[in-house]
């Protein structure tokens, strides 16, 4: 992708030329158990993100989702969340710092580096027009703003209670302010006008109801824009035949769910989603499952977005609604 500029938001005053290199990474390592660094390039000292790290080797219980941001830093320690867990935030996090090109590991953290593991590490940097992480304390109100600094409406809200096991809210655009997604379950869709107090997001806030505003209760939220220099939410209903997304650039990342239940489906251009590839390699945001490699080409990222072939598991029933 050409560069192109933008005034970052999170950076006070100036003009920078931004790349997708400078802001998303999908990194795979073999583990080590011992420390070490990841270098990526992704500047998270000084703009803040997101690392989204799972083992595509094995399944299972010591196998989960290890979700770790610049924000959730408790008495020195990185806390990790788990996308397919309920469970409240814990202090193993497994990432020790993150720097100016990348993030270092702890030694012999069976989820995110144990020996000869096999691992796939998402990365999110901070960014206007692509990605925020926000945190905030509940008070208890119902139709509580919360800033975010996109700076432009969100396509897509993660919203997860640190402090207590309570599921993941999911907010996407296609079904908007009445209904949530739970990220830690493969369900469909759920009608509730309290999750997001019947109010949708705007360039600057989202808004919460009660449900995710407890009083005294600890959150993060992950916002994704909704924009077509880097990244797009959307979604199709599926046609019986090969379904054609035009995003007006050429993604690395994709992930896919069927609105009304099903796992959410992650396929990226690092472990082989690829034009012509037989045997898309996909991981569930929702499972810990290690990779479940498809018997053909499933999807096939283009120039200009992305194609689902017919009969896709998971990502193209004829009729069905698909968020992405």
């Amino acid at each position: 992708m050409d560069p192109i500029t933008q005034q970052l938001a999170l950076a006070g005053t100036g003009i920078e030329e931004v790349t997708v290199d400078d802001i998303f990474d999908v990194t795979m390592y073999t583990g080590s158990s011992t420390a070490r660094s990841i270098t990526n390039g992704i500047n998270f000292s000084s703009r803040g993100g997101l690392v989204w790290i799972k083992n595509g080797s094995n399944s299972g219980n010591f196998f989960h989702h290890c979700l770790l941001d610049t924000e959730r830093n408790v008495s020195g320690i990185f806390q990790r969340l788990n996308s397919n867990l309920p469970d409240a935030e814990s202090n193993n996090g497994g990432v020790t710092a993150f720097n100016s090109d990348g993030y270092d590991l702890v030694a012999g953290d069976p989820l995110i580096n144990f020996l000869n593991e096999g691992y796939v590490a998402w990365s999110w940097r901070r960014q206007r027009k692509f990605f925020d992480v926000v945190t905030y304390t509940g008070d208890g109100t119902a139709g509580r703003a919360i800033s975010h600094s996109l700076d432009a409406t969100p396509g897509m809200i993660m919203v997860k209670r640190r402090d207590a096991s309570a599921s993941w809210r999911v907010y996407h655009d296609r079904f908007g302010n009445a209904r949530y997604f739970t990220l830690d379950t493969n369900a469909g869709s759920t009608l509730d006008a309290n999750t997001w107090n019947n109010t949708s997001p705007t360039s600057t806030d989202f808004t919460v109801g009660t449900g995710l505003n407890q009083n005294g209760g600890t959150y993060v939220a992950y916002v994704f824009a909704n924009d077509e220099d880097f990244i797009k939410c959307g979604s199709y209903i599926g046609p019986g035949t090969t379904v054609t997304i035009s995003l007006n650039f050429t993604p690395q990342f994709l992930m896919v769910k069927q609105a009304t239940g099903g796992d959410w489906i992650v396929l990226d251009t690092t472990r082989g989603w690829q034009t012509g590839f037989n045997g898309d390699s996909a991981l569930e945001w929702n499972t810990t499952d290690q990779e479940q490699t498809y018997a053909g080409d499933v999807s096939n990222p283009t120039s200009q977005g992305f194609d689902v072939f017919n009969g896709a598991t998971g990502m193209n029933t004829s009729g069905d609604d698909f968020i992405y």
